[in-house]
């Protein structure tokens, strides 16, 4: 397993956002993240979040009520924030089924009056986590990294030192059977004889009285459950009627607009700038043949006049010329003249009749001229007209809704009317919030009514078998005994693991005047007792302060390395109660080599610069904290040796 990255947003003394890059340098191999502070400065505060990010409730114990953990929750929200929230979120990888995957936990609340609503996010490759309900996400990340585990790889002074100091080994004693999982063997066991205590005293009628209570009980709650869904429900409907009618009132009130006047001003001046342009154009269009192609019927009369005055202008010609010829000598001449008086008599009653037809307008220019200019006429003049005026109309009216919210402006209003929208948007989704919770829980219960439902039919037709029950109580004994054997032969086998363990790791953090041949664990009381390299024993009481430190850093580093999980280890203030030469050795001979990824807490006091350029060639990364704003806030400053600084 291997850290990435941690993120506090206003947490302790974490105000704002914070991120710490976690991941060690693998490609030249610097396991070591260093974090170094004052004291009170939220190195304790980091530990802290990374086992609140794993273990929500259970961070703090296993016998924590929810009030309690509610009032821790709301403790840890930033007071120099202005803020009513807080969150923390962990992105970690790790091997599940042979596959590295990827992972990301936040958990953020937020505190309403004297109520705290926290929500949880988990994230596997990228894609919400849905393998699995949501309200079962805390025990999944709990098999994932057990908490009992992971004691012995995230740790304090506090936990060192009491180790170092107990006398009746409890805390040994925790620890190793934490890592052993002897508390499940333990749990097996009592689980076995409850059960046959059960087949010994009760038969299947009692089973199947169980669970038609348990389904009772279920129901029920289901019925409560569904009480207060519909009660959320309308107080959802209730809260969505409000938002339409606070988004109503802020639009009355001008919108956002209306929260900027100068605004409101510009556009009104960008409006009365249009509306000149738009009559602008409509008076080019109106002074071109606009108006002519507003008459099409008008227009085609004029045409049909325009053919006939032609036509009567041809017929003067005609006139004119057959009065020529009539007039000429070439009549006179010829011995039997071809045209008679007769013949120009017809011919002039002929264009009489002509004329009498052709209309009696009267025309200022040559009509071949007029006409050439209806020619000319646009077609598309109308519809550009039309468009313009369509835009101006709409112009127009922009520009009266803008006078009337300048003249009836009141950014007081708007802002009251704005606070009341996000106060509205705010209780909605809180409703949809609450209501979705409270469905998931609904289906929950019904998913349970299901399967006890089929677990009631079972034991319905099912008879009981009282020589089956016998030889059923007879396999649970069985199975006790063999446990207990299990626990014996186990607890033997990894006792003699982790002496073997603990000696190489006391030798080589230890001084050389005093080294250890090994250690005698007692696998009943867990007592234990050092042997010197010549075979004689050390009494506990004979190890100075120092090494009492360096006993238990070697006891929780040997339980590391027999629980056999690859886990990085946080480590706070470790130097605090070591001598200079014990520092040396735990800076040279522990911490580069006790996992993959070591992330040490310390104070500057502890990290000297003689410590500092021992483990300087094995850090990917430093941080520095320190307190600012009366210790109401810690600062971060990142420095990265070989990588470029960042805040």
């Amino acid at each position: 397993m291997i850290l990435h990255s941690l993120t506090l947003t206003n947490f302790g003394l974490y105000a704002g956002e914070n991120r710490f890059n976690l991941s060690p340098d693998t490609e030249t191999g610097k396991p070591v993240i260093l974090v170094r502070g004052h004291n009170g400065g939220g190195k304790t505060t980091f530990l802290e979040a990374i086992r609140l990010a794993l273990y929500g409730k259970r961070a703090l114990g296993v016998r924590v009520s929810r009030s309690d953990y509610e009032a821790h929750l709301i403790n840890r929200i930033n007071l120099h924030s202005k803020e009513s929230s807080a969150s923390i979120c962990l992105s970690f990888n790790c091997l599940e089924e042979g596959l590295n995957t990827s992972y990301q936990v936040e958990r953020i609340w937020d505190k309403q009056e004297n109520s705290i609503f926290e929500t949880m996010n988990l994230i596997r490759n990228g894609q919400t986590f849905s393998d699995i309900p949501k309200e079962s996400w805390d025990h999944f990340l709990e098999n994932l990294i057990p908490s009992g585990i992971s004691q012995l790889f995230f740790f304090d002074g506090e936990k060192i030192q009491n180790i170092a100091d107990d006398s009746t080994t409890d805390a040994l004693r925790d620890s190793i059977r934490g890592l052993l999982g002897l508390d499940l063997i333990n749990q097996l066991r009592s689980d076995l004889t409850l059960y046959t205590a059960r087949r010994n005293s009760c038969d299947d009628s009692h089973e199947l009285e169980v669970i038609e209570r348990e389904i009772k009980g279920i129901r029920d709650d289901l019925m409560l459950l569904e009480e207060d869904a519909a009660q959320i429900r309308a107080d959802h409907l209730l809260a969505e009627r409000r938002l339409q009618k606070a988004q109503r009132k802020f639009e009355a009130e001008g919108g956002t607009a209306a929260l900027n006047r100068s605004g409101l001003k510009q556009m009104l001046n960008e409006v009365d700038k249009q509306i000149i342009w738009l009559r602008s154009d409509l008076k080019r269009l109106a002074e071109s043949s606009l108006p002519l192609s507003l008459a099409p019927k008008m227009l085609k009369k004029l045409q049909t006049a325009i053919n006939k005055q032609r036509v009567s202008v041809g017929n003067k010609i005609i006139d004119e010329f057959i009065t020529d010829f009539e007039l000429s000598k070439q009549p006179q001449i010829s011995k039997s003249p071809s045209w008679t008086q007769s013949h120009f008599k017809a011919l002039r009653s002929f264009l009489r009749t002509e004329n009498e037809d052709a209309c009696g307008l009267q025309f200022d220019a040559d009509p071949t001229w007029i006409e050439s200019r209806l020619q000319g006429i646009d077609s598309d003049l109308k519809v550009q007209a039309l468009e313009l005026s369509k835009s101006l109309d709409k112009a127009l009216k922009h520009k009266e809704k803008l006078k009337h919210q300048l003249k009836t402006l009141d950014e007081d209003a708007a802002n009251e009317s704005l606070n009341a929208l996000r106060e509205a948007e705010f209780q909605r989704g809180r409703s949809e919030t609450l209501l979705k919770d409270k469905e998931e829980i609904i289906s929950s219960l019904r998913n349970k009514i299901s399967k006890l439902e089929v677990d009631r039919e079972r034991a319905i037709d099912i008879t009981f078998d009282n020589s089956l029950a016998l030889h059923k109580v007879e396999l649970g004994e069985r199975v006790r005994a063999a446990l207990s054997e299990y626990e014996l032969r186990i607890l033997d086998r990894r006792i003699e693991t982790l002496s073997g363990h603990f000696t190489e790791c006391f030798n080589n953090l230890i001084s050389k005047k005093r080294f250890l041949k090994g250690i005698l664990i007692n696998p009943k009381s867990f007592e234990f007792t050092l042997l010197s390299v010549d075979g004689n024993e050390i009494p506990k009481s004979l190890l100075s302060a120092g090494e009492r430190q360096i006993f238990a850093i070697s006891m929780l580093w040997a339980l590391g390395k027999t629980s056999g999980r690859n886990l990085p280890i946080i480590i706070d203030t470790p130097l605090s109660r070591l001598d200079r030469t014990h520092r040396k050795a735990l800076m040279r001979d522990y911490v580069p080599v006790a996992s993959s990824q070591v992330i040490m807490l310390c104070t500057d006091s502890e990290l000297t610069p003689d410590l500092d350029k021992l483990i300087s060639p094995h850090v990917a990364r430093r941080y520095e904290i320190s307190v600012t704003g009366n210790k109401l806030k810690t600062d971060i400053d990142e420095k990265i040796t070989d990588l470029v600084y960042a805040h």
